[in-house]
C-alpha cells in the first residue's frame, strides 16, 4: 500500500510448485483494511485470495509454492518478484 493509501498495481500470480493432493486457485477480492496507518483504515483494497482445495477424500499433508510478479518494479530498483511456500495438513 502506497503512502497515499492508493493500491499498487495488481501482481501476476504464478504457481511455482503445485500441491500433490489438491488444487490451488487465485481469486481477486476487495477487503476493508482493519489495521495499519490510521489514514488508511476502512479503505477497501484488492488482493489475491489463495484458495487450496484438497482432492476428494484426501487426508494428510500437502504443500505448494506460489510467486507474485510485480510488473511496476521490473525496471525500477525495487524487488519485482516474491514467492512463498505453504505446508498444510488436511483433516
Amino acid at each position: 500500500m502506497e503512502t497515499s493509501c492508493q493500491q499498487p498495481a495488481r501482481p501476476t500470480m504464478l504457481m511455482e510448485r503445485a500441491p500433490q493432493h489438491g488444487t490451488v486457485a487465485f481469486h481477486w477480492a476487495h477487503h476493508q483494511l482493519k489495521g495499519g496507518r490510521d489514514a488508511c483504515k476502512n479503505i477497501a483494497i484488492g488482493g489475491w485470495e489463495i484458495i487450496y482445495t484438497p482432492a476428494k477424500g484426501y487426508h494428510g499433508p500437502d504443500s505448494f509454492r506460489i510467486g507474485a510478479q510485480f510488473a511496476q518494479y521490473v525496471e525500477a530498483s525495487g524487488s519485482s518478484y516474491a514467492s512463498d511456500g505453504y505446508d498444510l495438513v488436511v483433516k
